[in-house]
């Protein structure tokens, strides 16, 4: 009987492995989806799915999303036969909302498949100015559980804007020119994220104050770097100031629920979350 039992429970995992490798294939063989435009909809999908928004929630989110989409043309995109697949099975996974050790392990696939040298995709975001506007208005319509999915999902993602300025600081002195420069422009979008969150205007200020404090630590000798290395620590420190970790963490779910709305292929992730939700 026990035998008979895990029987019936191997035949069922196959069929279930069976029937995702089929629905994935069918995804993957869709008449003029480019590559760019799976990753995005699966960046959308990614999203949705951790938040796990009721139907009504998506269809008031796909209100708010009309006209603030980043509509610039994009390259197609490029890639092995083999992320066509991988991105298509994570798709189909996350719009039906699929277990978590399953979305991990096709996201790992994702990832491996995104490694090839041969890739390319045209799939970042651009903020538009109504994607920012609407995006604290998303934000009221989610439940305090919600909240809480995005920021565990998030948490290695969401920064601590004075410790992210001070490792910085040290490594921006010794690091040469391609890292410094890779190393300035990500610290100074982090920081003025977490500080300044939707304010373009309040963001750009904080970014620039970020890139040339660190561009003035970089140009020091060593000797003259350990001299005036308290004066930098307190400068940086002064730079970012008192910031509420609570409203850190309210940034970047903003920024993220502004990327969602500016994502032209929101609608066709919400269309897959609500078929989804009736099946």
């Amino acid at each position: 009987m026990q035998r008979f039992r895990f029987g019936i429970v191997a035949l069922a995992a196959a069929l279930c492995a069976a029937f995702v490798a089929m629905n994935s294939r069918a995804l993957a063989a869709e008449s003029g989806t480019s590559l760019t435009n799976m990753s995005l909809e699966v960046k959308a999908l990614e999203l949705l799915n951790t938040l796990d928004l009721t139907p009504e929630q998506l269809k008031a989110v796909e209100k708010l999303a009309a006209g603030a989409a980043d509509k610039r043309d994009r390259q197609a995109g490029s890639g092995p036969a083999a992320l066509r697949t991988a991105l298509a099975a994570f798709g189909e996974a996350v719009s039906r909302g699929a277990d978590d050790d399953q979305i991990e392990d096709l996201q790992d696939d994702v990832d491996e498949q995104l490694e090839a040298k041969d890739v390319k995709l045209d799939d970042t975001v651009t903020l538009t100015a109504e994607a920012r506007t609407h995006a604290p208005d998303v934000v009221k319509l989610l439940t305090t559980t919600q909240v809480a999915a995005y920021i565990s999902e998030s948490a290695d993602d969401i920064s601590d804007p004075t410790k992210d300025l001070l490792d910085a600081l040290e490594e921006t002195h010794t690091a040469d020119k391609e890292r410094f420069a890779a190393l300035r422009d990500q610290t100074a979008d982090d920081v003025a994220l977490a500080v300044a969150g939707l304010d373009s205007e309040k963001d750009d200020k904080i970014a620039e104050q970020v890139a040339s404090l660190l561009d003035k630590a970089h140009a020091l000798s060593t000797s003259d770097f350990t001299e005036k290395h308290a004066d930098l620590q307190k400068e940086a420190k002064a730079l970012v100031g008192d910031v509420d970790p609570l409203q850190v963490a309210r940034h970047f779910l903003q920024r993220d629920i502004a990327q969602l709305l500016a994502n032209p292929c929101l609608p066709a992730a919400i269309a897959k979350r609500l078929k989804a939700a009736k099946d």
